[in-house]
Protein backbone atom coordinates (compact mmCIF):
# COMPACT_ATOMS: atom_id res chain seq x y z
CA UNK A 1 0.00 0.00 0.00
CA UNK A 2 1.81 3.00 -0.85
CA UNK A 3 1.47 6.52 1.10
CA UNK A 4 -1.65 8.11 -0.96
CA UNK A 5 -3.12 4.94 -0.27
CA UNK A 6 -2.46 4.44 3.55
CA UNK A 7 -3.75 8.29 3.82
CA UNK A 8 -7.09 7.65 2.35
CA UNK A 9 -7.27 4.23 4.10
CA UNK A 10 -7.26 6.72 7.57
CA UNK A 11 -9.53 9.62 6.50
CA UNK A 12 -11.56 6.83 5.65
CA UNK A 13 -11.59 4.99 8.79
CA UNK A 14 -11.78 8.60 10.65
CA UNK A 15 -14.37 9.36 8.65
CA UNK A 16 -16.81 6.55 9.79
CA UNK A 17 -15.71 7.17 13.37
CA UNK A 18 -16.65 10.60 13.68
CA UNK A 19 -20.06 9.37 11.46
CA UNK A 20 -20.51 6.58 14.78
CA UNK A 21 -19.78 9.85 17.43
CA UNK A 22 -22.77 12.06 15.55
CA UNK A 23 -25.06 9.18 15.65
CA UNK A 24 -23.98 9.30 19.22
CA UNK A 25 -24.70 12.80 19.72
CA UNK A 26 -27.46 13.20 17.80
CA UNK A 27 -28.79 10.41 20.23
CA UNK A 28 -28.30 12.59 23.42
CA UNK A 29 -25.97 10.42 24.66
CA UNK A 30 -22.22 9.11 24.54
CA UNK A 31 -21.11 6.05 23.49
CA UNK A 32 -21.31 2.68 24.98
CA UNK A 33 -17.97 0.49 26.08
CA UNK A 34 -19.54 -2.01 23.67
CA UNK A 35 -20.02 0.65 21.05
CA UNK A 36 -16.10 1.55 21.21
CA UNK A 37 -14.65 -1.66 21.56
CA UNK A 38 -17.19 -3.01 18.23
CA UNK A 39 -16.24 -0.25 16.79
CA UNK A 40 -12.20 -0.44 17.18
CA UNK A 41 -12.32 -4.24 16.53
CA UNK A 42 -14.50 -3.18 12.73
CA UNK A 43 -11.60 -1.07 12.14
CA UNK A 44 -8.60 -3.44 12.77
CA UNK A 45 -7.59 -0.37 15.36
CA UNK A 46 -4.82 -1.64 17.47
CA UNK A 47 -4.85 1.65 19.85
CA UNK A 48 -7.38 4.33 20.74
CA UNK A 49 -7.25 7.73 22.20
CA UNK A 50 -10.70 8.87 23.59
CA UNK A 51 -12.01 11.95 23.31
CA UNK A 52 -15.14 13.88 24.76
CA UNK A 53 -16.42 17.48 25.90
CA UNK A 54 -18.51 18.53 28.92
CA UNK A 55 -21.01 20.78 27.86
CA UNK A 56 -20.47 22.50 31.11
CA UNK A 57 -17.47 23.72 29.93
CA UNK A 58 -15.41 22.34 32.82
CA UNK A 59 -13.36 19.39 31.50
CA UNK A 60 -12.63 17.78 35.05
CA UNK A 61 -12.90 13.89 34.85
CA UNK A 62 -16.27 12.74 36.44
CA UNK A 63 -15.83 9.50 38.12
CA UNK A 64 -18.07 8.26 35.72
CA UNK A 65 -15.56 9.10 32.96
CA UNK A 66 -12.63 7.56 34.98
CA UNK A 67 -14.66 4.22 35.67
CA UNK A 68 -15.98 4.42 31.97
CA UNK A 69 -11.88 4.57 30.82
CA UNK A 70 -10.40 1.85 32.96
CA UNK A 71 -13.63 -0.28 31.85
CA UNK A 72 -12.31 0.11 28.60
CA UNK A 73 -9.05 -0.43 28.92
CA UNK A 74 -9.63 -3.68 30.89
CA UNK A 75 -11.61 -5.09 27.61
CA UNK A 76 -9.65 -3.66 25.40
CA UNK A 77 -5.97 -4.81 26.32
CA UNK A 78 -6.94 -8.42 26.09
CA UNK A 79 -7.72 -8.03 22.36
CA UNK A 80 -4.31 -6.27 22.01
CA UNK A 81 -6.10 -2.65 21.91
CA UNK A 82 -3.71 -0.04 23.84
CA UNK A 83 -5.83 3.11 25.17
CA UNK A 84 -3.49 5.41 25.13
CA UNK A 85 -5.32 8.53 26.57
CA UNK A 86 -8.85 10.05 27.30
CA UNK A 87 -9.06 13.21 26.41
CA UNK A 88 -11.88 15.77 28.12
CA UNK A 89 -12.68 19.02 26.40
CA UNK A 90 -14.35 22.28 27.61
CA UNK A 91 -14.59 25.49 27.54
CA UNK A 92 -11.33 26.39 29.37
CA UNK A 93 -9.46 23.83 27.97
CA UNK A 94 -8.84 19.99 28.36
CA UNK A 95 -7.82 17.54 30.88
CA UNK A 96 -5.68 14.41 29.69
CA UNK A 97 -6.37 11.23 32.20
CA UNK A 98 -3.19 10.16 31.43
CA UNK A 99 -1.45 13.29 32.26
CA UNK A 100 -3.60 13.52 35.40
CA UNK A 101 -2.08 10.02 35.79
CA UNK A 102 -5.90 8.86 36.26
CA UNK A 103 -5.06 5.88 33.86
Amino acid sequence: MGPTQKADSREHTLGRMLALLEEAGARGQGLSRAEVIKRALELSATALILVHNHPSGDPTPSQADIQMTKSIIEIATPLGISVHDHIIVGKSGHASLKGMRLI
